[in-house]
């Protein structure tokens, strides 16, 4: 009975010594895949919203994992904005990627390694701002463009 015992610490001892990087990876890409169905979401609803009439509008909710946030920036200029919560780390060169692909939106998360830079069609921004998990945002059909804008 002891040596059972003391076997089944030592097998649950390297589980949780072994496993835990795997267990910690695979939470991560669900974070990580989640992330990417929030952007396509957001990609249909600025679609959607392009399609209407100029100046119509259509609130759109982030439902991001609570470790991720997506931050919208003007690709010509992706400078920092202390109101929008939008502050890159100068030492990542973050702005240049931004402006030399053209990224309107930029992820921003924890774990993993992906993309974190993306050009959505048709979507601008009057000024650099974040939006995490619950922010309630609005898409305004502006005629050529459809602008994004956080609400409250």
């Amino acid at each position: 009975m002891v040596f059972g015992i003391i076997f089944a610490l030592i097998v649950m001892a390297m589980v949780l010594t072994f496993g835990s990087g795997m267990i910690a990876d695979m939470m991560c890409m669900g974070s990580l895949g989640q992330t990417n169905k929030a952007i396509e979401d957001m990609a249909d609803a600025v679609s959607r919203v392009h399609s209407l009439d100029e100046g119509s509008s259509s609130p759109f909710d982030v439902s991001l994992p609570s470790s991720a946030r997506v931050c919208f920036v003007d690709p010509e200029d992706p400078s920092p904005s202390i109101t929008g919560g939008w502050m890159p780390d100068p030492g990542l060169f973050i702005e240049e990627e931004i402006q030399a692909n053209g990224y309107n939106i930029w992820l921003e998360y924890n774990c993993g390694e992906s993309d974190r830079g993306f050009s959505m069609r048709y979507l601008e921004t009057e000024s650099n701002f974040c939006a995490e998990r619950g922010d309630r945002l609005l898409l305004t059909n502006t005629g050529m463009t459809v602008s994004v804008r956080r609400l409250g």
